[in-house]
């Protein structure tokens, strides 16, 4: 049987990520019955360094909250990613990691999620080019499937155009998942022989199935009669207290559901798995996010939400939460937290009128976008089919 592998960032202390890998890899598998499809059990040094010093973080009131979150990810992509033998040491550098995957014959290779970045400084992975580049002296056939590089300083990434070209000449098919990664394969000119898609990221494709996160609610006493607000952001303590606040203020339970929030009334982020929470999101009658996949679920679910940045981003090209909402002509549900005339009261006051005519200006629109994004997504995995099968 022919191999592929998945080439990802496995064991990123992250639910929209195991959802991610956990999707490419069915989807791979459904189309691609003669080929052994698994996903490399591979995490860069730097990834995995910046990974431990999450789950090491201490939160007063939950000590072992990150330890538990990052344990219970781990358990995730043990059962459903379909992991390849773990490899106890991979070689250290790019040269070393090509020379490996080379050795081990693969016949197909696929990259996707957010490994793409070309910029100065990374805390994560290793600066270009890097092993989810795929080299050209990689023999295998090279997919590119919602890749992203939604990070990359531009004006760096066109000192690095001939490398670029090169190496995704060598592609079968390149699909990216948001516009500045489409303006970078564009740019470099990549050859005509070598088709190139803006698609959805494959979690679009996943089907949310009744899970456990009902009882888990309740458990924790959250009373489903009354309005829930979910919190599915990172730090901004000043935000989060005065958000908290208000959603008291006219009846809402306040529940973060992945990074801790000690402004919330529960914390549930080390205690649901990736399918709990993505299942969550329906029982949200506001949520405001910084994650990408939590926009994505939001827009899944038809849950009322606002979209706000995870970070300064350089330009609003390097948004991927803006690049989703785009998609969507929803822009009115986004906001950067971080410009210097932001204004709490002017949040609150569009999150609230959001909320209120969500059923009559927004439901209507997002159902219909979600059917055409999710034929887009079936369209390029038929592509992909069709590029194995000519090889």
């Amino acid at each position: 049987m022919k191999q592929l592998r998945i080439l990802t960032t496995v064991h990123s202390m992250n639910p929209g990520a195991c959802l991610f890998t956990e999707i490419i890899n069915k989807n791979l598998t459904t189309i691609l019955p003669d080929y052994d499809v698994k996903t490399l059990d591979f995490v860069p040094r730097k990834w995995m360094y910046f990974e431990m010093s999450r789950m090491l973080k201490f939160h007063p009131l939950n000590p072992l909250f990150n330890i538990k979150r990052h344990l219970m990810m781990n358990r995730f992509y043990e059962k459903y990613a379909c992991l390849d033998k773990p490899t106890a040491i991979y070689p250290i550098g790019y040269s070393g990691m090509v020379n490996f995957i080379r050795k081990q014959n693969y016949d197909a290779l696929v990259v996707g999620m957010v490994v793409w970045d070309i910029k100065t400084e990374q805390k994560q992975i290793t600066n270009f080019p890097n092993i989810f580049w795929l080299s050209d002296k990689i023999e295998a056939v090279k997919i590119a499937y919602a890749t992203s590089g939604h990070r990359s300083d531009l004006s760096l990434v066109y000192k690095h155009l001939p490398d670029i070209q090169r190496i995704l000449n060598t592609y079968s098919i390149i699909g990216v998942r948001d516009h500045i990664t489409y303006e970078i394969v564009m740019d470099s000119k990549v050859n005509d022989q070598v088709p190139v898609y803006r698609i959805p990221d494959p979690t679009f494709l996943y089907d949310i199935q009744p899970t456990n996160a009902e009882k888990i609610l309740k458990a924790n006493g959250i009373d489903l009669e009354r309005p829930i607000l979910g919190l599915v952001f990172y730090g901004k303590p000043e935000f989060s207290r005065q958000l908290c606040e208000y959603y008291r203020s006219i009846g809402f339970q306040t529940v973060a559901t992945s990074m801790y929030n000690p402004y919330a009334d529960v914390n549930l982020g080390d205690v649901l798995d990736a399918h709990e929470w993505a299942d969550t999101f329906r029982y949200f009658s506001f949520c405001v996010t910084d994650r990408f996949h939590g926009t994505v679920f939001n827009l899944k679910t038809n849950t009322p939400f606002m979209a706000i940045e995870p970070y300064i981003p350089k330009t609003i090209k390097n948004s991927k939460i803006f690049s989703v909402i785009q998609d969507f002509e929803m822009q009115d549900c986004y906001m950067d937290v971080f410009q210097p005339d932001f204004k709490m009261s002017e949040f609150l006051e569009r999150a609230e009128a959001i909320r209120l005519n969500w059923e009559t200006d927004y439901k209507p629109m997002i159902t219909k976008k979600l059917a055409e994004m999710r034929q887009t997504s079936l369209d390029f995995l038929q592509e992909v089919k069709k590029v194995i099968s000519q090889q």
